[in-house]
C-alpha cells in the first residue's frame, strides 16, 4: 500500500487518497491487523482539519489511535528535521562536495516546516532536498538525500509502533 506513491491513481472506482480513511475504518472493524500499520501511517499524513471533518467515518477507538500516533510521528519528524544541520556539517567534514566552495557551507533551507507534511509524499530524500534546500550540486544532493532517506526509513519502520502496531 505504501509502495504506490500516487494519491491520484485510481482505486476502487475513485482516487486513491479518497479511500484511505474508508479502508482504515474497514480494516479496524474487521480486525485486519496486517493492514492497519500502513493505513494508519498513510492517514496520519492528512491535515488535522480533514481528519476532524471526516472523524465520523472512523470508529472512536480507531480515531483515537490515529490522532495519538499522528502526534507522536510528527514529533519524531520535527526532531529529525532539526538535526539536518548536523548532517550537513558531517557532509562538510567528509568533504562530499567537489566544489572549491562547498555547497553545504552556504545552503539555504526553505520552508523546512513543510517537510513534516510532505516527508513521505516525495519518492526520495533527494527529491525533498531539491524542493526544500537552495541549489546544491549533485554530490551534495545525493549525500543529504541519502541522510534524509536513512531517517525516513527509520521513522517509517518505528512509526508503526506509534499506532500500537508493535509486531511490525
Amino acid at each position: 500500500y505504501l509502495a504506490i506513491n500516487d494519491d491520484h491513481s485510481p482505486l476502487f472506482g475513485t482516487t486513491r487518497w479518497q479511500c484511505h480513511l474508508s479502508l482504515l475504518a474497514a480494516a479496524f472493524k474487521a480486525d485486519a491487523e496486517i493492514l492497519l500499520p500502513p493505513l494508519y501511517f498513510t492517514c496520519a499524513d492528512f491535515p488535522m482539519i480533514f481528519l476532524l471533518d471526516n472523524s465520523t467515518s472512523l470508529p472512536p477507538e480507531c480515531l483515537r489511535i490515529l490522532l495519538q500516533g499522528r502526534d507522536s510521528l510528527r514529533e519524531v519528524i520535527v526532531m529529525l528535521i532539526t538535526h539536518l544541520p548536523i548532517q550537513l556539517e558531517k557532509g562538510l567534514i567528509k568533504k562530499v562536495c567537489s566544489k572549491e566552495e562547498p555547497c553545504l557551507e552556504s545552503v539555504v533551507y526553505g520552508e523546512l516546516q513543510n517537510i513534516v507534511n510532505t516527508c513521505f509524499k516525495s519518492a526520495s530524500g533527494s527529491a525533498l532536498v531539491g524542493t526544500y534546500m537552495s541549489e546544491v550540486c549533485n554530490d551534495c544532493r545525493t549525500y543529504v538525500g541519502g541522510e534524509v532517506d536513512k531517517w525516513r526509513d527509520a521513522v517509517r519502520i518505528d512509526g508503526f509502533s506509534y499506532f500500537g502496531c508493535t509486531d511490525w
